[in-house]
């Protein structure tokens, strides 16, 4: 079952504090944008190639299968490194780097995102689901609330490379139901040099 804790939050850095994590410098921020899609099986691509933490380097990740019964394209990819854990944010709209450089607080309405959260840090090996690593889906509806979720019942999320430019792996994960929720990707997100949240609130 979805972390309704986790879905009470609106942007990507409100949601990676809800999961855990502390704020300070290079956290992420910004939601998502615009799923679309409802073939089951379907890879879905997005992004560029990342490796920067300059805050504009555009990430990318591929998904195969559904959540929810729908498909998910990630557009965007980026990671952040806090006090207590390591996320990886995968978004369906480009340039949510940029957007939480200009606006921490912003969310961007009708969106999509999947996070994984590594409460004991990302180094390149397998971690498994629950327990290791938290994979998250939320999809927020016009006013950027959060109506619908899941999170991951089991599978791994495999990290291939873990440094100070971001963070590259695979995921293969069951998303509460392994018949209508299993998917399978690859993602490069680079570092977010964005400036923490404070807490407020913006809809875009």
């Amino acid at each position: 079952m979805v972390n309704r804790a986790l879905l009470l939050c609106t942007s990507v850095l409100a949601l990676v504090a809800c999961s855990g994590g502390g704020t300070g410098s290079g956290s992420t921020a910004g939601s998502s944008g615009g799923s679309s899609g409802t073939a089951h099986g379907s890879t879905t691509t997005g992004g560029s190639s990342g490796g920067s933490t300059s805050g504009t380097s555009a990430g990318s990740a591929t998904v195969t299968g559904t959540i929810l019964g729908a498909s998910f394209t990630p557009q965007d990819a980026i990671s952040e490194v806090s006090s207590s854990s390591t996320f990886v944010v995968l978004t369906s709209y480009s340039g949510v780097c940029a957007l939480a450089m200009a606006d921490p607080n912003a969310s961007k309405a009708n969106s999509s995102t999947l996070v994984f959260d590594f409460s004991g840090g990302a180094t390149a090996r397998a971690f498994s689901a629950p327990n290791d690593v938290d994979a998250q889906f939320a999809n927020f509806d016009a006013t950027c609330g959060s109506p619908s979720g899941e999170s991951a019942s089991g599978g791994t999320v495999t990290v291939t490379r873990a440094d100070a430019t971001g963070i590259d792996g695979t995921f293969d994960l069951f998303m509460d139901s392994a018949t209508t929720g299993h998917i399978t990707g690859t993602f490069s997100a680079p570092t977010c040099a964005a400036p923490a949240s404070d807490g407020g609130f913006s809809c875009r």
